[in-house]
């Protein structure tokens, strides 16, 4: 039977591995088949992998000990010549690896999340929605004078390598947009890094499935590394089955699912679609800043970045605090 996950499924070397001993995965390998051997080890034991191993993949000591681990773990010994593990993938460690990443794949949904939803004003329930704008004052004006808050909120922006070949390098707009309101505050989104980072991950993503979060997070943290003050936000194809998703934020202590929990914050932006007012980055960093839920937008002030109306235009007061204190803040 051949390998039947989403991340093994089709791989010659490792469908080769399955059925030939010659074909085991020893220390000193390098490919892609590596590569992925890494990530499942990742993903089902949190194994550390050290950097200089994952990029290109290659078999060293940090990934033939957590091999070690994963088999010692779950006794996969071979009794016919061996008396305790060791640190070569064979037939029944790649088995034992598909199962465990094919169960995960078809495991857990997430809950719902934002998703950054467009939505009109005269679809609100109980009549019309008063808008805050002050007739003659620039309204953004009007609620920030005197604060300064003066702060850089510092962002990694990846895109995915599937996201880059459609060229969805546009969403970057979304950033001096979001500067424009922030600069009221004392405030700017800057990078420590390059804005046109790619990352090797070739799929669109269920951001439903709490696996396929965690393998493009997983993927991202392993192309850029050491990072722990800034937001990690991914440019990545979404699967949408209704209402279009325009960005979400995932990770942090809210989530159920402790592996997803164990990542700080982090914000997916639809590479497929771009909102009107392209603030979905600015909406989505407010989620990771404050925690802030789906039913906590400004449903009822629809000028307000923290609404879902399609056509915002304010960073309101408090908003605006909760990115100064937030993970990914410093002075400037």
């Amino acid at each position: 039977m051949p390998l039947l996950s989403r991340l093994f499924r089709g791989d010659l070397a490792l469908e080769a591995c399955l059925v030939h001993d010659a074909e085991h995965v020893v220390p000193g390998s390098m490919g892609s088949h590596v590569g992925k051997i890494q990530l499942a080890l990742q993903l089902l034991d949190s194994a550390r992998i050290v950097p200089w191993e994952t990029h290109p993949p290659k078999y060293g000591p940090s990934t033939a000990s957590a091999v070690l681990a994963f088999k010692r773990k779950r006794q996969i010994i071979n009794y016919s010549y061996e008396t305790e593990a060791d640190n070569i993938v064979g037939k029944m460690t790649i088995s034992a690896l598909d199962q465990e990443i094919l169960m995960r794949e078809n495991g857990v949904r997430r809950r719902r999340a934002c998703g950054d939803p467009v939505r009109s004003a005269l679809l609100m329930r109980g009549g019309s929605v008063t808008s805050t704008k002050l007739i003659g004052v620039p309204t953004t004006l009007s609620q920030t004078a005197g604060l300064n808050f003066s702060k850089k909120l510092g962002i990694i922006w990846q895109t995915t390598r599937r996201a880059a070949k459609k060229r969805s390098f546009g969403h970057l707009v979304m950033v001096p947009v979001a500067n424009e309101l922030l600069e009221h505050f004392g405030m700017v989104v800057t990078s420590p890094r390059d804005f046109m980072d790619t990352i090797p991950h070739d799929e669109s993503v269920d951001v439903q499935s709490i696996f396929a979060l965690l393998k493009l997070r997983q993927v991202a943290e392993n192309s850029v590394q050491g990072y722990t003050n800034v937001l990690r936000v991914i440019v990545c194809p979404i699967e949408s089955g209704g209402e279009p998703i325009f960005g979400q934020t995932s990770g942090g202590p809210s989530e159920t699912d402790v592996n997803l929990a164990k990542f700080f914050p982090f914000v997916l932006i639809n590479a497929r679609i771009l909102r009107h007012d392209k603030l979905t980055l600015l909406h989505e960093m407010i989620h990771a800043a404050t925690g802030l839920t789906e039913s906590d937008h400004d449903d009822k002030e629809p000028d307000s970045v923290f609404s879902t109306f399609s056509d915002r235009s304010i960073l309101k007061r408090a908003h605006a605090e909760g990115l100064s204190k937030s993970f990914f803040a410093s002075p400037k």
